[in-house]
């Protein structure tokens, strides 16, 4: 798995800094993020699948600031 990312952001995200305050009400300036993922996956002979993804965001969430998106993802299922 691999290739570009493209994420539009449904709600606020809470960002904890190291001063102990946190920005959880404000708005983002950014809904529409674009990215990158790469992962891997393996689907076993009876149609089970697990997968790991790894996803990080190029462009900017909140204009002139460095606060970035990145994250793991585990899935697993079934074919039918």
């Amino acid at each position: 798995m691999g290739g570009p990312d493209i994420f539009y952001l449904l709600g606020d995200i809470e960002i904890d800094t190291s001063d102990d305050s946190s920005s959880s009400d404000d708005d983002y300036d950014n809904n529409l993020l674009f990215g990158f993922a790469i992962g891997a996956g393996y689907e076993f002979q009876n149609g089970a699948f697990i997968g790991l993804k790894f996803s990080r965001v190029l462009s900017e969430y909140y204009d002139d600031s460095d606060v970035y998106i990145h994250g793991i993802g585990v899935e697993g299922g079934m074919k039918l």
